[in-house]
């Protein structure tokens, strides 16, 4: 199992260096990514630690990434922020069975 932990870059480690990916064109391109509603919500579940509230926290993470991947659905670019919502959803399951 493999959490995704944030790195100051904003690219989950471990994602670039097991996929082999090089992630993002550009800062720019990051901070983008970085934006997005999704990214707060996983990172408050993240670091929750509150066993009452983490449930919660995944909750909002969880509806504001199929919120993301909606709008998404249409858009065959976004190749690095889905690969970033796929693992923060790994992670987010795998928090849900810790609680």
């Amino acid at each position: 199992m493999r959490v995704l932990t944030w790195r100051n870059s904003g690219v989950p480690s471990g994602v670039a260096a097991s996929k082999g990916l090089s992630f993002c064109r550009s800062q720019e391109h990051m901070n983008e990514i970085r934006s997005q509603a999704w990214v707060a919500c996983f990172e408050s579940a993240f670091m929750e630690l509150d066993p009452k509230r983490l449930i919660e926290r995944i909750d909002t993470a969880e509806a504001a990434i199929d919120a993301r991947l909606f709008d998404l659905r249409n858009d065959s670019d976004h190749h690095e922020e889905r690969v970033l919502i796929t693992d923060a959803q790994r992670t987010l399951r795998s928090l849900r069975k810790m609680k």
